[in-house]
């Protein structure tokens, strides 16, 4: 599925995962179901997918907002980006 990078807040310091509804639909990905996240080169975060609000997205679980954030930089990732993402249960 696409992953698409996101700030989590104005000031641009943390990063976030959004997906698109129809993907997690297809999936049976539900509101709070614990997931991982493999990036490509085999990076792994750990959370839950929340899908209130207008957009579903990984919300801390297993991994805090800061690790999340961690993994997604140290892999080059900035806000605006997109990948494809492979998505396990936890």
């Amino acid at each position: 599925m696409t992953a698409r990078i996101r700030q989590l807040s104005s000031t641009g310091e943390q990063l976030y995962i959004q997906w698109m509804r129809a993907e997690l639909s297809s999936l049976g990905l539900d509101h709070m179901t614990a997931v991982s996240v493999e990036l490509p080169g085999s990076e792994i975060v750990r959370g839950v997918v929340k899908t209130s609000g207008s957009t579903p997205w990984l919300a801390p679980g297993a991994d805090s907002n800061a690790r999340i954030t961690e993994v997604l930089r140290g892999a080059g990732f900035e806000h605006k980006d997109e990948c494809r993402v492979r998505v396990t249960l936890a």
